[in-house]
């Protein structure tokens, strides 16, 4: 009976020494993702940005490559919204349908900065009268394969917003996406952006 008594002790306290060790290793690891969260958090700040936490895989990417990385995303993001703050108010109306004189366009561009290399906007719309471009519509993205992304990949991407800038002459395209870098980290609310021109070929 003491024998029994015993290996049911030492059962017990092996489940409880696994189980506490679990725990601890659980809360390090929460410890240090939010330590990486609040990275993001000030540079959001600091920039002005609302980029999103999706996680990090904290045993394969440091906290200061991580600021590094996301700072350059941040810096050129900043850069990318202060530009288009800059073009005069977006029209919301579709000139080709007050003209007879048009030609309808599908172009692929690449999507401005970083992502240039790994993702396109494929969109159409109309050149009126050979000076002025119509919103565009059926817009949307493409990547140029797993291989070629360096295992960067998009997840939760919105429907694509549209607008007309300068004066009729250039439509743009935007979208907002979950940028995954493999299995490092995730940045949700990363604008992907590019402009398509009156005088495009």
């Amino acid at each position: 009976m003491k024998k029994i008594f015993k290996r049911i002790i030492s059962i017990v306290m092996t489940i409880v020494v696994v189980a506490s060790i679990g725990v601890t290793t659980y809360a390090n690891n929460d410890s240090t993702t939010k330590m990486y969260e609040q990275v993001l958090n000030n540079i959001n700040t600091e920039y002005g940005l609302n980029l999103v936490f999706k996680g990090v895989n904290a045993d394969n990417i440091s906290l200061d490559e991580y600021e590094e990385q996301l700072r350059a995303l941040a810096s050129e993001q900043r850069d990318l919204l202060d530009y288009i703050e800059s073009k005069d108010t977006p029209s919301g109306r579709n000139n080709a349908l007050e003209s007879k004189s048009y030609v309808t366009k599908t172009r692929t561009k690449a999507v401005w900065g970083t992502y240039s290399q790994y993702y396109r906007i494929t969109a159409t719309y109309n050149v009126i009268n050979g000076s002025q471009i119509s919103l565009c519509w059926n817009a949307y993205l493409s990547s140029n394969g797993w291989d070629a992304n360096d295992g960067v990949y998009l997840s939760d991407v919105t429907d694509p917003t549209y607008s007309v800038i300068d004066g009729a002459r250039t439509s743009t395209v935007s979208f907002h996406a979950t940028v995954n870098y493999g299995i490092l980290y995730s940045v949700g609310d990363v604008l992907l952006y590019t402009e398509f021109y009156y005088y495009e070929a």
